[in-house]
């Protein structure tokens, strides 16, 4: 009988610490995954364009070259990489108001490793598009939009307005 009131007080407190402590929160990020519910945590949730993004123009060039940089993030706000397919465009913006006229488009597979490897830079983190481009199709000011549609049915968007003042064009 002696033994019998410290193991059922012992599991007692093990029932109680099992029980105790705060109730999940509605909309809480999972803290814990397993491979069979098919949740990465690390998966990205948003997408923009790197600030490194940058227009190269050689003198006497006909082609230029639109270094486009893509950023991805997961839940916790840290760059990720990400499958899918990414679609850019150039569009060429009016500083009298009228609308945007499309420039160019380029179509990325991000699907494939070997693919998604090539345009990953390790340093920056960002994925790097080197997009050719006629250089008689700058402008003063143009905008840079990215549509990504990732492997598991998400869609991101990002855009940003290139406004470098290209060089004046050769008279031939």
């Amino acid at each position: 009988m002696m033994f019998k009131t410290p193991l059922r007080f012992t599991t007692l407190l093990v029932v109680i610490c099992f029980l105790g402590g705060c109730p999940p929160q509605k909309g809480a990020i999972q803290e814990s995954f397993t491979q069979g519910e098919g949740v990465w945590p690390f998966w990205p949730v948003s997408m923009r364009f790197h600030p490194l993004t940058r227009l190269v123009i050689k003198e006497n060039e006909a082609k230029c070259t639109l270094e486009a940089r893509v950023e991805f993030n997961d839940l916790e706000e840290d760059i990720s990489k990400a499958l899918g397919q990414m679609h850019i465009k150039l569009f060429e913006m009016h500083s009298d108001g009228r609308g945007s006229e499309f420039i160019e488009n380029w179509d990325i597979d991000l699907e494939n490793r070997q693919d998604n490897r090539t345009h990953y830079s390790v340093i920056t983190r960002t994925y790097l598009f080197r997009l050719e481009l006629d250089t008689d199709k700058l402008s003063e000011k143009m905008e840079l939009v990215a549509k990504f549609n990732s492997t598991d049915g998400q869609v991101f968007n990002a855009s940003i307005i290139l406004d470098d003042t290209p060089p004046p064009k050769s008279q031939d």
